[in-house]
């Protein structure tokens, strides 16, 4: 028995989830890269200034590349799916 919940999988006998997170076009990281969340700044009509946002995945629609991502919004953590055009990396390397 794992816990007091059950029997279950332990966290470390989990699978990875693989996240592709590269701004404007995703792309196929190569074998053995761990892929990584990573900062962003995302622009909205109703706002003078980007908003600082965490890119958590990335899915492809019909209407292009969305990031699905987190960001705060009055102390709480929303999350949304955001199309590419509206982001930009918050730091480039």
């Amino acid at each position: 028995m794992y816990g007091k919940r059950g029997p279950g999988v332990p966290l470390r006998d989990r699978g990875r989830v693989s996240v592709t997170t590269d701004i404007a076009a995703p792309a196929l990281r190569p074998a053995g890269q761990a892929p990584a969340t990573r900062h962003a700044w995302a622009a909205f009509e109703d706002l003078p200034d980007p908003v600082p946002v965490l890119v958590i995945s990335w899915h492809r629609s019909a209407t292009g590349w969305q990031a699905w991502v987190v960001l705060v919004v009055d102390d709480q953590a929303v999350t949304r799916f955001l199309p590419a055009s509206q982001l930009r990396p918050a730091h480039t390397s």
